[in-house]
């Protein structure tokens, strides 16, 4: 299931580059790289066939559920920015497909992901995720601004100070920050929840079996 999941994400970022950037050599390949979107659907991709292939002990780790919360708050987000502010770009694409997967589709399957599927015991800290889930946001804001000033390039017109000014840029990383911490907050709260059923519910068990036994 979790292969077949990363499937149509795959096939999105191979189109969107095959589509847009294979002509343009090195430069076409940063440019496809630096996008939000394109590096959130690849890391959601690795860490689904991480949690199809890699053993028990190495998915359920810290680091790995860190990186885990990270990518999926990443990816809602994307989805959230697609239904708000780029719905109309798929004329954009000679394959709209490809716009409504990795923008659309991927963020879906990353959200249902851990609503059905959530990180098991121990219960997650808002306190550690909020900084953890927020390394990798916080890189490529980073990146982004240091290549743009470098370069003259951003991939997106809300981190162009040239289009949008710097305090346009300060506001528009300001609300994503505040998104993403609300993320983070609804997505450990909602693990938390579920470990704590589940946990209630295994006791439970245990001891309506242990007064069978008994009887």
């Amino acid at each position: 299931m979790r292969v077949l999941a990363a499937l149509p994400g795959a096939a999105g970022l191979l189109g969107l580059y095959l589509e847009f950037y294979t002509e343009r050599g090195v430069r076409g390949f940063v440019e496809y790289a630096s996008y939000f979107t394109n590096i959130s659907n690849a890391g959601y991709i690795a860490v689904t066939l991480g949690l199809a292939f890699l053993p028990v002990r190495v998915t359920s780790s810290n680091g790995f559920v860190a990186v885990r919360g990270s990518v999926t708050i990443a990816m809602i987000l994307t989805g959230l920015g697609y239904a708000a502010l780029l719905g109309d770009t798929a004329g954009l694409f000679r394959h709209p497909w490809i716009n409504h997967t990795i923008h659309g589709i991927m963020p879906l399957i990353a959200l249902l992901d851990w609503m059905l599927f959530p990180p098991g015991a121990p219960r997650l800290r808002f306190s550690t995720s909020a900084w953890q889930w927020l390394v990798y946001p916080a890189a490529w804001a980073g990146y982004t601004f240091v290549h743009g000033a470098f370069m003259g390039w951003y991939p997106y017109p809300f981190v162009d100070p040239n289009v949008v000014g710097t305090w346009g840029v300060v506001g528009a990383m300001a609300g994503m920050l505040l998104v993403l911490l609300l993320l983070t907050f609804l997505a450990v709260a909602y693990q938390r929840r579920r470990v704590g059923t589940t946990s209630a519910s295994e006791a439970s068990d245990s001891v309506g079996g242990t007064r069978r036994l008994v009887r």
